[in-house]
């Protein structure tokens, strides 16, 4: 008996926007698109189960957000071969070898968040399956610099530009869970990437392929997900940063709140003048007070909290440690009582704010006090006169 397509030959080449003389030009034989298109809805229905085993492989993948799979249908099978022989003439697809030419009988998405994600995923694709042919990294003119196709190239992948702005990774692998060798691709993108294809692929396919207006729009929301793909890399990238500043903060805090019980100790011990005691606790207890400006919130409690710059607090928390510079100098003219601990000394420049914003603020030291007699006499500063 011989095989027939679900629709003639008139219905499915206006329902898939194929002119009569397109198809002539494809140099395709109907009755040999009938033959596979027979013998292609029976070899579909053992396809399932290989789908499901490889897209349960991708989804232990660290990196990899979902996976889903489809079986092509028989009919977009036909059209596939159909454009492929226009794109390429020399082409020979018959029903003895459709199964290799055309390797995505099997389909399978694996999407991530970030951008920088995709590399793990590389990594493990090919780890797993050996690769029916070369990766291709599909982008969108203006995209990537120099920089960013290198690392495709030096992954393994081809380039290729696409005119509609469609992006993401193919791979072809090979599966054989019978005696047969399947063939299965796999596309793998971010979760703005796919939403932007399935938006194009509903409004471009298959009447609107060459509309000018569809394009434009669908060019400007190509951006908008590209743009959308930046903005998740530099939050990724802003949330690194702000744990690593949070830890080197939290390090800092304690040091603070350390040298200031240390401090306590060293003016508890001196033998200063009841005023000058209580001018230096009155010191310490100022010193104490919660640092409110800068990144994060200092207090006794070193946890951090957020405010507003990191420039910001880099000058708050030099501030904060040049008082205690000045009251070290200040004790250590008591040379005769309990000198102060080395690390003190370490508190200088507990900042590099060169590693915060281009810039240095410098601490200025007051001269070192004249060494004072055993007995310090007070000096009486005279009072001034009132003008009159």
């Amino acid at each position: 008996m011989k095989p027939t397509l679900m629709l003639s030959q008139e219905d499915f080449l206006k329902k898939y926007n194929i002119s009569e003389d397109r198809f002539t030009e494809s140099g395709l034989d109907w009755n040999e698109l009938a033959s596979i298109y027979s013998d292609y809805s029976e070899y579909m229905t053992g396809l399932e189960p290989t789908a499901q085993f490889v897209m349960n492989l991708l989804m232990k993948a660290k990196d990899v957000h979902s996976v889903r799979y489809r079986i092509k249908n028989p009919e977009h099978l036909i059209d596939k071969i159909i454009r492929k022989k226009l794109n390429d003439p020399t082409l020979n697809i018959t029903v003895s070898n459709y199964k290799k030419e055309v390797t995505d009988l099997i389909g399978l998405r694996a999407l991530h968040l970030f951008k920088e994600d995709w590399a793990r995923v590389h990594d493990y694709i090919n780890q797993k399956w050996n690769q029916h042919e070369q990766p291709t990294a599909n982008f969108r003119k203006g995209d990537l610099e120099k920089d960013g196709l290198n690392y495709f190239i030096e992954k393994g992948c081809r380039l290729n530009e696409h005119k509609f702005g469609y992006r993401s990774v193919h791979y072809v692998i090979e599966v054989q869970p019978i005696k047969e060798k399947i063939l299965i691709e796999i596309q793998v993108r971010t979760i703005y990437e796919e939403a932007w294809s399935e938006i194009d692929h509903t409004i471009r396919y298959p009447n609107n392929v060459d509309d000018l207006i569809y394009s434009k729009f669908l060019m400007i929301l190509n951006r908008l997900s590209g743009s959308a793909d930046e903005m998740g890399s530099f939050l990724m990238f802003l949330q690194e940063e702000l744990n690593s500043e949070r830890t080197r903060y939290r390090t800092l805090a304690i040091e603070h709140q350390n040298a200031l019980d240390k401090l306590e100790q060293t003016i508890s011990s001196s033998k200063m003048t009841r005023a000058e005691l209580t001018t230096a606790k009155a010191e310490l207890e100022r010193l104490r007070t919660p640092v409110s400006t800068g990144l994060f919130n200092f207090s006794n409690n070193p946890e951090p909290k957020y405010v507003s710059t990191l420039f910001d607090v880099a000058t708050s928390l030099h501030g904060r440690i040049a008082p205690l510079i000045q009251s070290a100098q200040k004790l250590q003219s008591y040379s005769n009582v309990v000198k102060l601990p080395e690390f003190l000394h370490g508190v200088r420049e507990p900042v590099k704010l060169k590693e915060v914003k281009n810039e240095n603020i410098e601490v200025k030291e007051k001269p070192k006090a004249q060494k004072q007699s055993k007995k310090a006499v007070p000096v009486r500063t005279p009072r001034k006169k009132k003008s009159t």
